[in-house]
């Protein structure tokens, strides 16, 4: 015993000098919702600007409520809880800026707290009042320049779709545009409008163009579609993104950058329209409606949203399922709104939070499961699963270091925790806390304070010795998820990490994992009879009973099936009061929803799914289960649309609720 206890000292000791090796997959940034499980997150519609007004965030769009409270189309988040800014607007909010102690919206409604308002109103922190008679038609982009609010769109009041206001009166700036303003900002002290349009002050200026305070000028002879979007790289570069593949007679995928004297591509661009653009931690931040983004010979998926630092493309965690259409930067964090669902494989709901997060630290042992002996080296991963894509999230890895493992930085979320041998000396197979190799039946933790005692025991492995005449087993693990209008190619992340055991006579002889193509293979495969099993989270597991003989084998695939138990995840071992099971979120939802519930006693638990016939359709939990709090995620993606509801029994007692799955 104490020889463990100096292994331990020794080991926390040594972490620090570690930290940048062992943790190097370690997220320090991440996404997260705005809101809470009781409460809701974020809003149940879309989310088209964001704004900070008196320290809090703005966020506004076509919606009606925020975390479950009434807001029309704008509300405001002070950290902990959203509030409405009186009875918001009649219609869609498109454009929000701050204007001398003002909060401006711009956008399609005729109404702003139950007045008057076409198109643009202000709020001074308590209610709301128009412009005036305001415009005459939508208002889709406002920034503030030399004193004045700009407005632009697609009105011909005070100007030809844009105009500015400088607090009591309207301003003309030239003959204004032929067609509509769809983005502001400014550059080296000019007003840059962009959009639809193709002349502007008279001239041409394709989509783009330059007000100095006097007269218009181009930016650009030909640009082949509309620009959404307008933002600074590092306050001296210009960069425009929208639905253009050729900007100023320049190759440009639909975002590109000005120098001061001409356009150049931002890498080799990405696969869709570019809506939102800002400068965050001294990278360019993109959000759209593309999936991927190209750099010379590299392809990287990122779903959506993108950072771009001057050397090449990388993924925000594993992006958003839906459009991000507005960015912004508050204090240390950088905020998306859009059309997303889930941000970072996490449920946000419109509007998410990207910033460093709360984190706990995970340790225990690591023992072999026959004699409870500490396993000499390894490493020990925590693993959360992206509920959009199905993608695995590694946050967090540590050394095991004579069977002590520990993992400094894990987020505060629901984890699988798993240990893996050294390539070098793999003596025993990927195993599961707390000793399983199938993720279904794993206990997830949830490290809301530090864990200690989280111990794997582990199965070993009796690799054969290396014959170079052994032949090899190969083949793909598909897993039958894949993004609509997403082809195979490139590799794709989420379609990897399915690990394949081989076994005989009762022990484990090999493992490997799949790779993003959802390949595989296994060299050096001794003949004889095997079992192949093959497992991956969120998808049923694989059988096979397969014999080896001299020749390679290089068709053994395997297809899994998505499965409706995404995990019950452990979120609180407090033992609770009472039996309770809670209301789902989001409730409509489509096609995932969560089911939490509280157990005062340790027993079986079956929670199920019926139809309005009574008919039970979906078993989500039939096990035993220790006291405490469980959260489930229920995937009704093979249900149709309708009520359906959920109950649970334990202890011998019932409760149900009813949900609407909304497709």
């Amino acid at each position: 015993m104490n020889k463990l206890i100096l292994n331990k000292k020794l080991y926390v000791l040594c972490s620090a000098l570690l930290l940048l090796t062992v943790n190097i997959y370690a997220q320090p940034l991440d996404w997260t919702g705005l809101g809470n499980y009781s409460s809701g997150f974020g809003t149940n519609g879309s989310v088209y600007a964001l704004a900070v007004y008196n320290g809090n965030l703005i966020a506004a769009g076509s919606f009606s409520s925020a975390a479950g409270t009434s807001a029309s189309n704008i509300a405001s988040w002070n950290g902990s809880s959203w509030t409405p800014l009186g009875s918001g607007t009649n219609d869609t909010v498109y454009a929000l800026a701050v204007y001398n102690g003002y909060l401006y919206a711009g956008g399609y409604f005729t109404q702003a707290g139950g007045v008057s308002a076409n198109y643009i109103a202000r709020w001074n922190g308590s209610v709301w009042q128009p412009l005036g008679p305001g415009m005459n038609d939508e208002v889709d982009a406002l920034t503030v320049w030399n004193s004045m609010l700009v407005m632009g769109g697609k009105f011909s009041s005070f100007g030809q779709n844009i105009c500015a206001y400088d607090g009591s009166n309207w301003h003309q700036m030239g003959s204004g545009t032929d067609d509509d303003v769809l983005a502001l900002t400014v550059y080296t002290g000019n007003l840059i409008a962009a959009g639809r349009f193709e002349h502007a002050g008279g001239i041409s200026a394709s989509k783009i163009a330059r007000w100095n305070g006097s007269a218009w000028s181009s930016l650009s002879p030909n640009t082949n579609e509309r620009i959404n979007s307008l933002g600074l790289y590092n306050n001296s570069i210009l960069v425009a993104g929208g639905l253009f593949t050729s900007i100023g007679g320049v190759s440009a995928k639909y975002v590109a950058q000005w120098n001061g004297s001409g356009w150049s591509p931002v890498g080799n661009g990405v696969d869709g329209g570019v809506y939102s653009i800002i400068t965050y931690r001294s990278s360019l931040i993109i959000g759209g409606q593309f999936r991927f983004a190209f750099y010379n010979n590299d392809t990287t998926f990122v779903d959506r949203i993108a950072q771009w630092d001057g050397f090449g493309w990388s993924r925000m965690i594993t992006g958003m399922n839906n459009k991000v259409s507005a960015l912004i930067v508050k204090d240390t964090n950088l905020y998306a709104g859009g059309e997303f669902i889930y941000a970072g494989g996490k449920v946000a709901n419109t509007v998410a939070c990207w910033g460093r997060q709360l984190t706990s630290s995970v340790s225990g042992y690591v023992r072999y499961n026959d004699n409870y002996q500490y396993v000499p080296s390894g490493n020990v991963r925590a693993y959360r699963m992206d509920l959009n894509s199905r993608e695995l999230i590694l946050e967090d890895s540590g050394r095991v270091i004579n069977g002590f493992y520990v993992l400094p930085r894990v987020r505060r979320d629901s984890l699988f925790i798993m240990s893996f041998p050294d390539d070098e000396f793999p003596d025993y197979v990927p195993t599961y806390h707390p000793s399983t190799i199938d993720w279904a039946t794993a206990v997830e933790v949830y490290p809301v304070t530090n864990l200690s005692n989280v111990d794997i025991n582990v199965y070993r492995n009796y690799p054969p010795p290396e014959n170079h005449q052994a032949p090899s087993v190969g083949g793909y693990v598909y897993l039958n998820y894949m993004p609509p209008f997403l082809s195979p190619d490139p590799p794709l992340p989420f379609k990897s990490d399915a690990i394949i055991y081989v076994k005989t006579g009762g022990q484990f002889k090999q493992y490997t994992v799949s790779s993003q193509r959802e390949q595989y293979a296994l060299p050096n495969v001794q003949p004889g009879d095997y079992e192949v099993f093959v497992n991956r989270i969120g998808y049923t597991s694989g059988f096979r009973n397969v014999t080896v003989g001299v020749l390679n084998i290089d068709t053994l695939n395997f297809y899994l099936d998505t499965t409706s138990l995404i995990g019950i995840q452990n979120i609180s071992s407090e033992v609770p009061k009472s039996f309770q099971l809670k209301q789902n979120y989001p409730n409509p939802f489509n096609p995932v929803t969560k089911i939490r519930f509280e157990l005062a006693k340790s027993g079986f638990v079956k929670l199920s799914v019926y139809n309005l016939l009574g008919q039970e359709v979906e078993v989500l939990v039939n096990g035993d289960l220790k006291a405490g709090g469980y959260e489930v995620t229920f995937n009704a993606l093979k249900l149709t649309s309708g009520v359906y509801f959920y109950k649970i029994t334990a202890d011998g007692l019932s409760q149900t609720k009813k949900m609407v799955l909304l497709k």
